[in-house]
Protein backbone atom coordinates (compact mmCIF):
# COMPACT_ATOMS: atom_id res chain seq x y z
CA UNK A 1 0.00 0.00 0.00
CA UNK A 2 1.04 3.69 -0.51
CA UNK A 3 1.07 5.69 2.51
CA UNK A 4 2.85 8.97 0.98
CA UNK A 5 3.77 10.02 -2.62
CA UNK A 6 4.67 13.69 -2.35
CA UNK A 7 7.71 15.22 -4.15
CA UNK A 8 9.61 17.19 -2.02
CA UNK A 9 10.69 20.69 -3.62
CA UNK A 10 12.98 22.15 -1.21
CA UNK A 11 15.81 18.74 -1.04
CA UNK A 12 14.47 18.19 -5.26
CA UNK A 13 13.37 14.27 -4.74
CA UNK A 14 10.29 12.65 -4.57
CA UNK A 15 9.60 10.60 -0.67
CA UNK A 16 7.65 7.18 -1.46
CA UNK A 17 6.54 5.39 1.96
CA UNK A 18 4.95 1.84 1.31
CA UNK A 19 3.30 -0.45 3.81
CA UNK A 20 1.82 -4.11 4.26
CA UNK A 21 1.53 -5.73 0.30
CA UNK A 22 2.89 -4.04 -2.71
CA UNK A 23 0.40 -4.78 -5.63
CA UNK A 24 2.37 -4.82 -8.77
CA UNK A 25 -0.51 -1.92 -10.18
CA UNK A 26 0.80 0.30 -7.02
CA UNK A 27 4.18 -0.03 -8.46
CA UNK A 28 3.44 0.41 -11.95
CA UNK A 29 1.15 3.81 -10.40
CA UNK A 30 4.09 5.57 -8.81
CA UNK A 31 6.39 4.97 -12.20
CA UNK A 32 3.50 6.43 -13.84
CA UNK A 33 3.47 9.35 -11.14
CA UNK A 34 6.87 9.76 -12.06
CA UNK A 35 7.16 10.13 -15.36
CA UNK A 36 4.36 12.14 -16.05
CA UNK A 37 3.89 14.77 -13.40
CA UNK A 38 3.90 18.24 -14.23
CA UNK A 39 6.10 19.45 -11.34
CA UNK A 40 9.16 17.86 -11.55
CA UNK A 41 10.95 16.44 -14.19
CA UNK A 42 10.69 11.96 -14.96
CA UNK A 43 14.78 11.74 -14.25
CA UNK A 44 14.08 12.66 -10.58
CA UNK A 45 15.53 11.10 -8.17
CA UNK A 46 13.29 8.84 -5.28
CA UNK A 47 13.82 7.87 -2.01
CA UNK A 48 11.58 4.79 -1.59
CA UNK A 49 10.71 3.86 2.22
CA UNK A 50 10.12 0.01 2.27
CA UNK A 51 10.77 -0.60 6.25
CA UNK A 52 6.93 -1.47 7.10
CA UNK A 53 6.05 -3.79 3.77
CA UNK A 54 5.49 -7.01 4.21
CA UNK A 55 8.49 -8.79 2.84
CA UNK A 56 7.49 -12.90 3.39
CA UNK A 57 5.33 -12.16 0.62
CA UNK A 58 7.81 -11.31 -1.88
CA UNK A 59 9.20 -14.14 -4.28
CA UNK A 60 11.35 -14.11 -7.10
CA UNK A 61 8.49 -13.99 -9.31
CA UNK A 62 7.04 -11.25 -7.89
CA UNK A 63 10.51 -9.84 -7.96
CA UNK A 64 10.43 -10.59 -11.76
CA UNK A 65 7.06 -8.78 -12.08
CA UNK A 66 8.33 -5.49 -10.62
CA UNK A 67 11.82 -5.46 -12.97
CA UNK A 68 9.79 -5.75 -15.80
CA UNK A 69 7.63 -2.69 -14.51
CA UNK A 70 10.27 -0.77 -14.22
CA UNK A 71 12.35 -1.80 -17.26
CA UNK A 72 8.92 -0.04 -18.64
CA UNK A 73 9.53 3.28 -17.80
CA UNK A 74 13.56 3.01 -17.49
CA UNK A 75 14.02 5.12 -20.65
CA UNK A 76 11.63 7.81 -19.41
CA UNK A 77 13.42 7.12 -15.99
CA UNK A 78 16.91 7.33 -17.26
CA UNK A 79 19.38 8.76 -15.40
CA UNK A 80 17.09 8.94 -12.25
CA UNK A 81 18.48 7.15 -9.26
CA UNK A 82 16.49 5.57 -6.31
CA UNK A 83 17.67 5.30 -2.61
CA UNK A 84 15.93 2.26 -1.01
CA UNK A 85 14.97 3.03 2.60
CA UNK A 86 15.47 -0.85 4.31
CA UNK A 87 15.03 -2.35 8.16
CA UNK A 88 17.93 -4.96 8.20
CA UNK A 89 20.07 -6.71 6.30
CA UNK A 90 17.72 -9.66 4.99
CA UNK A 91 15.50 -6.52 3.26
CA UNK A 92 18.40 -5.52 1.57
CA UNK A 93 19.65 -8.92 -0.41
CA UNK A 94 15.98 -9.24 -1.51
CA UNK A 95 16.09 -5.31 -2.81
CA UNK A 96 19.45 -6.50 -4.61
CA UNK A 97 18.21 -9.44 -5.85
CA UNK A 98 15.28 -7.25 -7.48
CA UNK A 99 18.28 -5.14 -8.16
CA UNK A 100 19.97 -7.83 -10.20
CA UNK A 101 16.66 -8.53 -12.00
CA UNK A 102 15.75 -5.15 -13.66
CA UNK A 103 19.22 -4.91 -14.86
CA UNK A 104 19.48 -1.58 -12.73
CA UNK A 105 23.12 -0.21 -12.85
CA UNK A 106 24.69 -0.16 -9.61
CA UNK A 107 25.24 3.39 -9.22
CA UNK A 108 21.71 4.01 -9.85
CA UNK A 109 21.00 2.46 -6.06
CA UNK A 110 21.58 2.90 -2.73
CA UNK A 111 20.34 0.34 -0.44
CA UNK A 112 20.45 1.80 3.35
CA UNK A 113 19.03 1.39 6.80
CA UNK A 114 19.45 5.32 7.09
CA UNK A 115 17.02 7.97 6.65
CA UNK A 116 20.21 10.87 6.15
CA UNK A 117 22.28 8.26 4.12
CA UNK A 118 19.12 7.99 1.68
CA UNK A 119 18.12 11.62 1.82
CA UNK A 120 21.83 12.96 1.42
CA UNK A 121 22.15 10.38 -1.66
CA UNK A 122 18.92 11.34 -3.15
CA UNK A 123 20.17 14.92 -3.15
CA UNK A 124 23.88 14.90 -4.05
CA UNK A 125 24.99 15.44 -7.71
CA UNK A 126 27.16 11.84 -7.55
CA UNK A 127 26.07 9.13 -7.01
CA UNK A 128 28.97 7.60 -5.48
Amino acid sequence: MIDELTYDAELNFVRVTMSGDIPDHEFRRVLEFLTTSQDFPPEVNVLWGIRKIEFFNLNTSFLKTLGEIRDDYAAKRNPARAAILVPGDVEASIVRLFRDISKMPDNHLKITESIDDAENWCRSEDPS
